[in-house]
């Protein structure tokens, strides 16, 4: 099969048959280790500079856009657009700002601070992209000035381009970029992409200079960090259609997944990558919402692997903080990173299981786990604020993934994570957001571009910078919770079309006996 316009059906049909099979009158509401790990490598160099290059950005201001985006002016929906003449522009469709996001009274004060995170996440994403490349940095020092130079080798993510990519569309939509600023910036890291990002066999090398997207040290080809890229191609592709879908479908027809099968005592399976002198990495063996992102697309793409492979995935379950939940020793991101693109609200396999439900008691857990940790460490105490999130993240030992076990995360909070959980913690980040921002810990966690992880008590700690991922996984929930903005436009794509058919997902009873 060859990804087209009419990749399954009809191009223009192929959201409607999505649509029509699982969406219509739903109710809607509103490994940290491995080679070329961020734990296995030299961190970037910090970043700073009295100059600001600005490249290929057609009637956009850099330097204006991003004090406005910081500093200044909300927009559409996260609060008026600092493009506009004058201020707020009318949009039709949109709520009013002065109503909030729902058109009730004033948005509360979790709202406001989730829409001052979110700017500040999508402008982490457009200060660390290169204009020359379209590719963005893994990670930035959390306190980094404005000005970025663009002509030193910096170590730029893929998963971080990922995630610059699916979240043009909602630029667009917020009025932060004209369509044709959001089309440009999308076809110029497309064109990257297709001629110059070095890779095997259609997958990426984890890392890459940022300038050239040849391979940073010794780093790994990541089949997670890919589907995370190959998710925003396919959000851009069906956002912005040709040209850019020309070459998004060039990209897409290459990623030949069925040379990264690991066969091992009867079963097939992704690996979680491959290495020139290591060979295939260990094998992606259980069944989370992260290692979903990589069987959809290598269900759904062209020179593809079998439904199957996804079904002999494990599915590992145990008890944390007194709940069941899937996957009891892996960090909290891995339980719902894929449905920053996969709408699975009320949808199970073919083994029943439900990934988003699944999302909501690891959520759960993980509040819990901190809130009983709170009686011993300062950080997750209600007196300090009660900080969430125990997930995979820098720590005063480096880059680590503790377990929700006592004493693990040596009181060491990962907030960001915990915001990307949004879709399953809503009311408890707009109870938890205004103490948080009333707490001491706030100046420590707080600065131009999102909370960074830090720990309070007698050993102090905080780190110096954010991750790309971990902005990105924050702004695409919130993107979602929002106006559904990711989920529509990567739905709607032919080969997230055929994934969802080929795996055979349905509505779980549950779901088809409350519509």
């Amino acid at each position: 099969m060859v990804v087209s316009r009419a990749g399954v059906g009809n191009w223009k049909d192929a959201g409607k048959s999505m649509d029509s099979m699982l969406l219509a009158d739903r109710p809607r509401v509103d490994n940290a280790t491995g080679p070329g790990s961020r734990n296995a490598r030299r961190d970037p160099l910090p970043i700073g500079s009295p100059r600001v290059e600005s490249r290929g950005l057609p009637m956009f201001q850099r330097r204006r856009f991003l004090f406005a985006l910081l500093f200044g002016n909300a927009s559409r929906g996260w609060g008026p657009s600092p493009l506009s003449e004058g201020g707020a522009a009318e949009v039709v469709g949109q709520p009013d700002p002065a109503k909030g996001e729902a058109g009730s009274p004033r948005a509360a004060p979790a709202d406001a601070l989730l829409d001052e995170l979110g700017r500040k996440a999508l402008g982490w994403l457009l200060t660390f992209r290169n204009p020359r490349s379209g590719l963005v940095l893994d990670r930035a020092r959390h306190d980094a000035p404005v000005a970025v130079r663009f002509d030193k080798p910096e170590m730029a993510s893929i998963a971080s381009t990922g995630y610059f990519l699916s979240l043009l569309p909602e630029m667009e939509r917020l009025g932060l970029l004209s369509g044709a600023d959001a089309q440009s910036l999308a076809a110029e890291t497309i064109s990257t992409i297709d001629k110059r990002l070095e890779g095997v066999h259609g997958l990426y090398y984890h890392f890459v200079d940022w300038r050239s997207g040849t391979r940073w040290n010794d780093c790994e080809v990541s089949v997670l960090d890919s589907a995370i890229l190959l998710n925003g191609v396919m959000v851009a592709s069906s956002a912005f259609g040709d040209p850019i879908s020309e070459s998004a479908d060039r990209i897409l027809n290459r990623a030949n997944w069925a040379a990264f099968v690991h066969r091992d005592r009867g079963r097939s399976l992704l690996t979680l990558g491959s290495h020139p002198r290591r060979g295939q990495l260990g094998p992606a063996d259980v069944a989370s919402s992260e290692m979903a992102m990589a069987y959809f697309l290598a269900t759904g793409c062209p020179n593809g692997v079998s439904a199957e492979c996804w079904y002999a995935t494990r599915i590992e379950r145990g008890v944390v903080a007194g709940i069941d939940v899937l996957n009891p020793s892996h960090p909290l991101f891995t339980s719902y990173y894929g449905m920053g693109w996969h709408d699975l609200e009320g949808i199970v396999d073919r083994r029943g299981l439900d990934l988003f439900s699944e999302a909501g008691k690891a959520v759960l857990a993980n509040i819990r786990f901190c809130e009983e940790e709170g009686k011993r460490e300062r950080t997750y105490s209600g007196s300090e604020g009660g900080w969430i999130g125990i997930s995979a993240g820098d720590s005063p030992i480096g880059y680590r993934a503790p377990k929700c076990v006592a004493g693990d995360p040596d009181g060491v909070v990962w907030p960001m994570t915990f915001l990307a959980a949004l879709p399953w913690a809503d009311d408890v980040l707009r109870d938890r957001l205004p103490r948080w921002k009333a707490s001491a810990a706030w100046h420590v966690a707080s600065g131009p571009f999102g909370l960074r992880p830090f720990r309070l008590g007698e050993r102090p700690w905080h780190a110096d910078d954010l991750i790309g991922i971990d902005v990105g996984s924050f702004a695409v929930s919130l993107a979602n919770h929002r106006n559904r903005t990711v989920w529509r436009h990567w739905m709607r794509h032919p080969i997230a079309v055929a994934a969802y058919q080929r795996l055979g997902l349905v509505r779980s009873k549950r779901n088809t006996s409350n519509t």
